[in-house]
């Protein structure tokens, strides 16, 4: 373990200073709490002169990588004033270790919701893929007026708006000059990871375009045969409209 103290002022470039040449295949923990480097984990440390992780659990993050650190330090000149021999239990800290494990829990449970929660977007996406490839075949296996059936028409309203809903989301959050699925590839990953969720956040906008340009130009422009598909085109290309608003920063007055 290396300690190396830097100014206030000078921290951050310090910090990154003395990263930056350490080789992450093997894992390492800094203290006090940082998230500029996702190879880093932040050390959740409990002892007399810091903030406890229930202290400062939501002012920061303090998921920083797929991993966590937990120091137990404690106040050792403290407890040597009252005992030197540690046969027994001198002061029971069971109701501290109790809230600071529920803090460690956290850092899984968020990584979790993060998996789960990309796992449940894609199952929409590819619901939405489905309803969209059904609909224009019914489409285009129309000659006049033709109808939906109410299973295949909910699923192209409906998972079509959820989906369309996560993109416009995501891209609101998205600065311009980033790639989509920046904000969460911060938010504590290896490098590999960040490349793996960049690339998954940008396909899934992808196919999202794709399917509904399909949808527009298909079931709307080309073979306007079936009114709920139009309802949808149009239903969709409005989230569009509104997703490179949030994108671009850009303000419908």
């Amino acid at each position: 373990m290396a300690i190396v103290n830097f100014g206030s002022e000078s921290f951050h470039l310090g910090l990154e200073t003395f990263l930056l040449p350490i080789d992450f295949g093997v894992r390492g923990s800094v203290v006090p709490l940082t998230t500029s480097k996702p190879s880093a984990t932040c050390s959740m440390t409990d002892t007399s002169f810091m903030p406890r992780p229930s202290e400062v659990n939501g002012a920061l993050d303090l998921v920083t990588a797929d991993f966590a650190y937990v120091r137990w330090l404690g106040n050792r000149k403290g407890m040597e004033e009252q005992t030197t021999t540690w046969d027994k239990t001198v002061i029971d800290r069971q109701d501290d270790l109790k809230v600071e494990s529920r803090i460690s829990d956290t850092v899984g449970i968020e990584m979790r919701r993060l998996t789960f929660g990309g796992i449940l977007a894609f199952a929409l996406l590819g619901l939405f893929v489905y309803a969209v490839v059904l609909a224009l075949t019914v489409a285009y296996n129309c000659t006049s007026t033709c109808s939906l059936s109410e299973g295949v028409a909910a699923l192209l309203e409906t998972i079509g708006a959820l989906v369309s809903a996560v993109v416009v989301s995501e891209l609101s959050v998205t600065k311009p000059k980033d790639a989509p699925g920046t904000r969460l590839a911060v938010e504590g990953y290896s490098e590999g990871q960040r490349a793996a969720v960049i690339v998954l956040a940008s396909a899934y906008i992808l196919v999202w375009l794709i399917t509904g340009l399909g949808l527009v130009i298909l079931g709307w422009v080309l073979r306007p045969t079936v009114p709920q598909v139009a309802s949808a085109a149009k239903g969709w290309l409005g989230f569009a409209i509104a997703a490179a608003y949030a994108y671009f920063g850009i303000s419908p007055q």
